[in-house]
């Protein structure tokens, strides 16, 4: 479980989900445009192997035993967006809009 808890260290330090609360409980907001979240979405994907899915928007990782997480360069609602589909984590999305 080594990867989880990584990843739970990265997403959720010192027991506090990382970021503000976005537009949903599941949602987290950090600054710093697409240079953060490719810099984030790196360190998550580490252990994992690149799964490229035909219909994901972006790229996708499988860590194995632990979960996915992927980046989209441009989301729906614009801004960078690393998607998380790990249990236990309590994240859905972490957008990444640009600093003013």
């Amino acid at each position: 479980m080594e990867s989880f808890q990584r990843i739970e260290a990265l997403l959720k330090p010192e027991g506090r989900l990382l970021g503000q609360p976005g537009n949903s409980r599941r949602v987290r907001m950090l600054p710093g445009g697409l240079e953060a979240a490719t810099e984030l979405f790196e360190k998550l994907a580490e252990p994992g192997g690149k799964k490229l899915v035909a219909d994901y928007p972006g790229t996708l990782v499988e860590i194995p035993g632990v979960g996915r997480v992927g980046l989209r360069p441009v989301s729906v609602s614009g801004p960078p967006t690393i998607d998380v589909r790990v249990s236990g984590i309590g994240i859905d999305e972490i957008k990444f809009p640009q600093e003013a």
